[in-house]
């Protein structure tokens, strides 16, 4: 009997036992009303705001240093080696040595051009910048990209397209609409002739050129962007122009909605007579209305076309026709007049064009400075901005920064949730040494007490951590955070989120401070659990 009885204590302890005794114990950790619990609660919390934050500003970095707009490094040409941009790219693309010591992966040229724009706002002309593009530039495509691309097209239609991708903020400042079809540029081939209707057109005459695609950003400080048959076709200085309105044929007008351009073919029906006693050589005919083709732009519109057999009108005689039809009864009591198009005869020019930059696509930034002294100055004497470089080598410089302050605010947090719980269990299990002297009298053995506690603090921690990680996402899913940082007046880029917790800094703080809490538990009620019942009972 005697035997059974000793083997009913090694048998402890009863069924019920594991459940009160965590119940009892995980309230008393939790701390008088839940203190500690509450404490551990906000120790997370501003452990996954710090991981969030950087986080957030690690990916913004990371997208800033993988932005081609960064890692393409224009290389301005002076004048009077203008001629040999192209040479200068094809060399150092064909030198797979310095690609893989400079670690860059392709080299293009490229030409920046002012040109002359119709400002609807101030009712002037504004100059502004843009750059060319070749269509298989691949920075060409990065304008297009989901967090850049507007709306339009995702391309220039081919190598002579004679369009314009133009940036929104460019749009709005020139008093456009975002979604407008064509932008009204100055050319000065005709000067002598003057707009008096309604005088709001100035001398030089406005050529409405089409706009391709409306993106957020280009890159330099550039307002537009065009091809290299462009320029050259807009630089063409004599009578051979395609922007010269006297090489234009027929009257042209494009509308925009279905309504405007049925106003405008009841005008031209009704006025068929009349022009013809203005000018007899106007063909009685005209041709019917259709919807935008590949010589409008990528905003269906409609158009049509008065066509001249014999193609003898004068510039002037076509004007007079013009105003003759835009004055009709019928299209001024249009709100929104007929866009007057002209064809554009290009012209084939048999000039070099000079580039005045290269512009070099670094995989790192890295060596940027070596290759600015050792390739650039000393093989072709040319030479990258140095505030332009410096501004580089900072993205590159604060990028491994934050990796590091992020990496410290993950080892600062564990440690100090390992302080706070070492401390809380070592002070509970210092209280209770007489009855976890008297459990172990009884039978209970030291790896159940260490089972029964690493449970009771990975519940607690687990549930701390679940709680903590909810309301740290929802202050950065309200907008928090950007909130905080506007109002310290910092300026923030649209559509940019400064703040991630679903991120590998956040799975491996959570994943560490798990397993931390494990070396925590053992060491601590070991330290107590490896002492003699009777030391735990008498407290020795």
């Amino acid at each position: 009997m005697a035997s059974h009885d000793k083997t009913s204590i090694t048998k402890m302890p009863h069924p019920h036992f594991h459940y009160l005794f965590l119940k009892r114990e995980g309230i008393t950790l939790m701390g008088k009303g839940y203190i500690n619990f509450i404490v551990l609660c906000g120790i997370l919390l501003l452990t996954f705001l710090s991981i969030g934050f950087a986080s957030g500003s690690l990916d913004y970095l990371k997208a800033k240093i993988n932005d081609p707009y960064i890692n393409w490094v224009a290389v301005a040409i002076p004048r009077d080696q203008s001629h040999l941009a192209a040479s200068y790219a094809q060399k150092l693309n064909k030198d797979e040595g310095l690609k893989e010591k400079y670690q860059y992966r392709r080299v293009l040229f490229h030409r920046r051009y002012p040109l002359e724009f119709w400002n609807k706002k101030n009712q002037q002309l504004d100059d502004h910048y843009g750059r060319s593009f070749e269509l298989e530039d691949p920075l060409l495509q990065e304008l297009f990209k989901e967090e850049n691309y507007i709306l339009g097209e995702k391309d220039f239609r081919d190598q002579e397209d004679l369009g314009l991708i133009v940036k929104a903020s460019f749009l709005e400042q020139m008093g456009y609409e975002k979604d407008a079809p064509y932008l009204l540029m100055a050319t000065y081939v005709d000067t002598t002739y003057n707009y008096k209707h309604k005088d709001i057109i100035p001398q030089e005459h406005l050529f409405p050129i089409p706009i391709r695609a409306v993106v957020k950003d280009l890159p330099g400080l550039n307002e537009f962007a065009f091809t290299h048959f462009f320029f050259r076709q807009v630089t063409i200085i004599n009578t051979q122009n395609p922007f010269n309105r006297a090489r234009t044929e027929g009257l042209s007008f494009y509308t925009e909605t279905s309504d405007a351009a049925e106003q405008l073919k009841q005008a031209l029906e009704q006025l068929k007579g009349n022009l013809q006693k203005v000018d007899p050589q106007v063909s009685t005919g005209i041709i019917e209305f259709n919807e935008a083709d590949t010589n409008a732009p990528w905003k269906n519109g409609f158009s049509c076309e008065i066509y001249f057999p014999s193609s003898f009108l004068t510039l002037s005689q076509r004007d007079s026709l013009y105003t003759t039809i835009i004055n009709s009864p019928v299209l001024e009591a249009t709100s929104i007049p007929p866009l007057r198009l002209y064809t554009c005869k290009t012209a084939q020019s048999h000039t070099t064009t000079p580039y005045d930059y290269i512009s070099i696509d670094f995989a790192s930034l890295s060596k940027i400075r070596e290759f600015r002294s050792e390739v650039l100055q000393k093989k072709y004497h040319l030479s990258i901005d140095m505030v332009q470089l410096e501004a580089l080598e900072n993205y590159h410089f604060v990028s491994r920064l934050s990796r590091i302050i992020s990496a410290s605010l993950i080892l600062f947090s564990v440690l100090s949730i390992c302080f706070f719980l070492t401390n809380v269990l070592r002070t509970h299990l210092d209280k209770i040494k007489g009855n976890i002297g008297t459990f172990k009298a009884f039978g209970l053995d030291k790896t159940s007490i260490l089972r029964i506690y690493l449970m009771l603090i990975l519940g607690i921690t687990s549930l701390a951590l679940l709680l903590s990680w909810l309301i740290a996402w929802a202050i950065g899913k309200m907008g928090l955070v950007e909130g905080l940082l506007s109002s310290v007046h910092d300026s923030l880029e649209n559509n940019v989120t400064y703040f991630n917790l679903w991120s590998y800094p956040t799975w491996a703080a959570i994943v560490l401070i798990l397993l931390m809490v494990c070396v925590v538990v053992w060491w601590v009620a070991s330290s107590i659990l490896n002492k003699t019942p009777g030391d735990l009972i008498y407290n020795r």
